[in-house]
């Protein structure tokens, strides 16, 4: 039995379906990555991209990337490096 107020696939209250209103926020994401490689020549950090599009955790940007590595759209750079983030078509 659901309770009032559960999300709409988990069931529980407080938890949102993975995925769950993140394609907005996907094409967000990505949009702000392009837009600062084309105009810095480097991609922005977790923190510079919360503070733009108002994310609440770094965690939060690294979820959606992760989610954009894997379908495509951004590649990562090795472990342990700042700014890992690249975009996918750019070397």
């Amino acid at each position: 039995m659901k309770h009032i107020g559960a999300s709409r696939s988990t069931g529980r209250t407080g938890k949102v379906a993975k995925g769950y209103r993140s394609g907005r926020r996907m094409r967000e994401v990505a949009d702000y990555v392009a837009q600062t490689i084309d105009s810095d020549g480097q991609p922005p950090s977790y923190g510079m991209i919360c503070l733009a599009l108002g994310i609440g955790t770094r965690g939060q940007v690294r979820d959606i990337v992760k989610r954009l590595e894997r379908d495509g759209v951004l590649a990562l750079a090795g472990a342990g490096r700042a700014r890992r983030i690249r975009a996918a078509w750019a070397p």
